[in-house]
């Protein structure tokens, strides 16, 4: 879904717009969207991890 909202705003804006408007100091739907999907790649990195239990 986040992704869909970037490309959504890079096709209509621009990406200079689009570069401007995720990095200034307001809070808004994009921002919330991307900071999910890093949210989850990361958490899919983490599970991708091998644990080795001690015995």
């Amino acid at each position: 879904m986040a992704g869909i909202v970037l490309v959504r705003q890079l096709l209509i804006w621009g990406p200079e717009f689009v570069e401007e408007f995720l990095i200034n100091g307001e809070i808004t739907n994009e921002k919330v969207s991307m900071a999910m999907l890093a949210f989850g790649i990361f958490m899919i990195a983490l599970g991708f991890r091998r644990h080795e239990q001690k015995r």
